[in-house]
């Protein structure tokens, strides 16, 4: 077999290094049909994707550090063929990408974000049946472009399980999730990042499909991750390759805890099975429940059962606090809907509760108390926020409306 090399650099005339990084940046190559293509680019680049003419062909990709990564098929995009996004944990100049049988040409995609830190979200006291807290779309997505379209929105009767396939020691799920949405957005054409939900390695949710100023919730945007059928669907990928491997149990923990609220604000039954564009799949499913695929990867996929009698266990504790919350001790909420502030009747002492007020994905609300009364900050916005009351071991959650 003749085996080519192709060496390609690229520049920036008139710009400097420092200044073509200032940037994200997606641009493509074409390359004939060969076996092995070497690329030196002076534009550093953190992810690519190939895409294939005709058929895919199996085959690796060695970086500049000579670590090597498989490629694998991207079965979420119906439209062409392609690999899975190729994330590196550093930037690179150079890379090898080894194809053993390639009959067509082959494009390959190269995408740049600039790094930026976040700090973990602090731990909170939640009941299962609250919003969990997330990374807001604002925030892993600095620098970025933000996405324009027209949200549709979509009722909840599945939630489908997605792995990312990246490679598990690249744990920097903030950098992953950036170059996800630059690979939805830039290269597959997709209006937003295709999941409403992401998870990284220690439990950190993050908030996919941005819902904007649309007045949609965060778990109602239709997304784009389901074999083409997404209505009627929420998605939530959790980070890695979970093939031959779990996930960690700070994940798997959070993942439960986000279908639990889920399910119980939607009355969802975790543990049946309906119908789905004319298939029996299950309410919890997996990737693989809707079309040929692999995701979500063999061991995430085998815990799905367990994690659905876990989310039925939580709902019980749920279902609990609703009676709980039915009876003469739960407090009144007047107005509601307010235009400003509200208040709590005197039954269930404020400054003796801890205190809760969050908007429905689990961001925090700025506010005030003033005895019984809870002082909204005057630039929030109007909408549907959670209060949760916790008092002597008792949750009392509601539902605030302001116009």
């Amino acid at each position: 077999m003749i085996r080519i090399i192709i060496c390609i650099v690229l520049t920036l005339s008139g710009l400097s290094l420092r200044a073509q990084q200032a940037k994200w940046k997606v641009w493509h190559l074409d390359f004939a049909a060969q076996s092995n293509i070497e690329v030196r680019t002076a534009i550093r680049f953190d992810a690519v994707t190939i895409v294939y003419k005709n058929e895919f062909s199996s085959g690796h990709i060695v970086d500049g550090s000579g670590h090597m990564i498989p490629l694998t098929w991207d079965d979420e995009v119906s439209f062409r063929i392609q690999s899975r996004l190729v994330h590196f944990p550093s930037p690179q100049q150079k890379l090898v990408i080894s194809l053993p049988y390639i009959a067509d040409s082959v494009r390959v995609y190269f995408q740049y974000s600039p790094l930026i830190k976040i700090g973990r979200l602090a731990q909170r006291d939640d009941s299962p049946c609250a919003p969990p807290q997330a990374i807001p779309q604002s925030v892993w997505r600095a620098g970025l472009p933000e996405p324009k379209y027209q949200r549709v929105q979509t009722t909840t009767e599945h939630i489908i399980i997605h792995h990312s396939d990246s490679p598990n020691a690249d744990t920097d799920y903030v950098a992953l999730t950036r170059a996800f949405y630059l690979q939805h957005t830039q290269i597959n054409g997709w209006s937003d990042i295709g999941y409403n939900y992401l998870v990284g390695f220690d439990g950190t949710i993050l908030l996919g499909r941005d819902p904007d100023s649309s007045g949609i919730a965060q778990d109602e945007v239709l997304g784009a991750h389901f074999c083409g059928k997404n209505s009627a669907t929420m998605g939530v990928c959790v980070i890695g390759n979970f093939q031959e491997e779990p996930p960690t149990q700070d994940a798997i923990r959070s993942l439960t805890r986000l279908i639990s609220w889920k399910s119980y604000k939607d009355q969802l039954m975790p543990e049946d099975s309906t119908l789905h564009y004319g298939e029996m799949i299950p309410v919890i499913a997996g990737h693989r429940n809707g079309c040929s695929t692999l995701c979500p990867g063999d061991s995430l996929f085998a815990l799905i059962p367990e994690i659905r009698h876990h989310v039925d266990s939580l709902l019980t504790i749920c279902r609990q606090l609703s009676t709980k919350t039915s009876t003469v001790t739960s407090p009144e909420i007047f107005p509601n809907p307010c235009k400003d502030d509200i208040y709590v009747s005197e039954d269930i002492p404020l400054s003796e509760a801890t205190l809760s007020l969050t908007t429905l994905t689990g961001l925090p609300v700025s506010h005030s108390l003033n005895g019984q009364r809870i002082i909204f900050d005057r630039n929030g916005a109007v909408g549907i926020y959670l209060l949760q009351i916790k008092l002597n071991g008792k949750y009392f959650i509601k539902k605030i409306i302001r116009m």
